[in-house]
């Protein structure tokens, strides 16, 4: 949680008294009063797409949140809630996904070995990893292994969309 919480630039505070409990309070910067909305082009008409998308994340609200932002863009999209389910699912249709989209902490098998059967299955799968950890923290365990990309949880589509576009215009 703390790596997280740093990763927004935010601090974590613990007060704990005998007898009296424990308070953790959460600071997060405050977000900008002076955004502009504009007139942009909406996400969606760079990035549309076809395809299959496989989403690997032990939290449901993640997995269905970046399945629906895929699939409002035209992508397919088929969801496992952790490694050992993610890669099963990746065995059985290796040739049909396009994408993996992969969660680094998970229960029973996480993002690092997944990666590593996966790449075993497709060495030229394209993953993208999302964690809620800051790039170089969770990058770290796939340097020089072909990672694809990397995304900070929590994401926008317009962020999603942009890296999956930069992900496979270098396939």
């Amino acid at each position: 949680m703390l790596g997280i919480v740093r990763g927004h630039d935010g601090a974590l505070r613990v007060d704990s008294e005998p007898g009296r409990g424990t308070t953790l309070t959460l600071l997060l910067p405050c977000a900008p009063t002076d955004v502009q909305v504009s007139e942009e082009r909406s996400p969606l008409e760079d990035v549309r797409g076809s395809g299959l998308v496989l989403i690997v994340d032990d939290e449901e609200t993640v997995r269905t949140t970046t399945a629906r932002m895929f699939e409002s863009a035209g992508y397919q999209t088929v969801l496992a809630e952790d490694g050992c389910e993610g890669l099963s699912i990746f065995k059985e249709r290796a040739d049909e996904i396009q994408l993996v989209m992969l969660d680094l902490t998970m229960p029973h098998m996480d993002g690092v070995e997944t990666f590593r059967e996966i790449r075993q299955v497709r060495p030229e799968a394209s993953v993208i990893l999302m964690s809620g950890y800051n790039e170089q923290e969770a990058v770290r365990h796939f340097t020089g292994k072909g990672l694809a990309g990397f995304i900070q949880k929590p994401f926008t589509i317009k962020a999603l969309l942009g890296r999956v576009r930069e992900v496979l215009a270098k396939e």
